[in-house]
């Protein structure tokens, strides 16, 4: 695993370091390599060369979404980032559905055009994002594990 070393991906922190090591158990693995790559230096870095591609394909592309019933739509309206979108979801429960569906040509749309982009000769491809219930199911494994198990692998 490569990272520019952004906050979420700060391979020197215990947070990160912690949650590397619950995927590591969690998925069964025989080994995990994260790398940071030195900041400024895209070219260095996998993912980094990759956006040069992304950019290509995203080019004169206007993110837009279907329009929602009246209802839904004054529920978002004042929503600033997708958390308060989220929030507002957990109280409106056909609002996540709602949302979905007015981004559902959106996000097809994205899905062809990255689905174009070729790296070395290999297309690249889109994966279905994990449902809730692969979510929960992970996150209950992750929550199953003890502490102390952690720990040990942790001081290593």
């Amino acid at each position: 695993m490569y990272t520019d070393g952004g906050p979420d991906h700060r391979t020197t922190y215990g947070s990160v370091k912690l949650s590397l090591i619950v995927l590591f158990k969690l998925l069964d693995l025989d080994i995990l390599i994260a790398a940071r790559t030195a900041p400024g230096n895209s070219w260095a870095n996998l993912a980094e060369r990759i956006m040069s591609l992304m950019n290509l394909a995203y080019q004169n592309v206007a993110i837009y979404r279907t329009e929602m019933s009246s209802y839904h739509e004054q529920l978002v309206k004042n929503c600033g980032s997708m958390n308060e979108i989220r929030k507002k979801a957990e109280k409106e429960h056909d609002l996540e559905e709602a949302w979905s569906k007015s981004i559902e040509e959106t996000v097809n749309m994205l899905n062809e055009r990255t689905e174009r982009v070729q790296l070395k000769g290999k297309r690249f491809k889109c994966q279905t994002p994990a449902s809730k219930d692969d979510l929960r199911e992970f996150e209950s494994k992750a929550a199953c594990r003890p502490r102390s198990d952690l720990g040990k692998i942790y001081h290593k």
